[in-house]
């Protein structure tokens, strides 16, 4: 009995020590630029309900540190934002504004080896049965082209 006892001590020690315990290391440096795979609702769709939810899917995990600070909504209402690995859920704490209302994010966002976005967000959605599309036009004064404006 006891030899039995020694036995699954010494069975159940080398089984434990061969596991691994920790993420592998090495492979390819990550240096792809993070992009996003799917938006739900698309932008410019119009009849939203005033309590859904935008969903936001990436090509690669995110790091949820710098992901909440990184949205807008114009007009300006209190939004809640949830990071699920590769998705972002943004939903308003009330409802949505009625009308045109827009969503911009920096491109500060980004995933666990710090790559950020290739560009900005920026989706437009509206309430209502329209989506209002306006244009402006005019001129810069005091434009001087060999500066760069930001």
């Amino acid at each position: 009995m006891k030899t039995y006892r020694l036995f699954l001590v010494i069975l159940f020690i080398a089984f434990y020590s061969c596991a691994v315990q920790n993420p592998p290391s090495g492979g390819p440096i990550n240096d792809n630029a993070l992009k996003i795979t799917r938006v739900e609702p698309i932008s410019e769709s119009i009849e939203i309900d005033t309590t859904e939810s935008i969903n936001l899917v990436f090509n690669q995990m995110l790091n949820p540190q710098n992901v909440k600070q990184s949205f807008k909504i114009y007009p300006e209402i209190d939004i809640n934002i949830n990071v699920i690995g590769n998705k972002i859920k943004i939903y308003p704490n009330d409802a949505w504004p009625s009308g045109l209302f827009k969503i911009i994010g920096s491109k500060k966002i980004s995933d666990y080896y710090g790559n950020i976005l290739s560009e900005p967000i920026a989706l437009s959605y509206s309430t209502n049965t329209h989506m209002p599309k306006t244009e402006i036009s005019g001129t810069v004064v005091n434009f001087d082209s060999t500066k760069s404006y930001v």
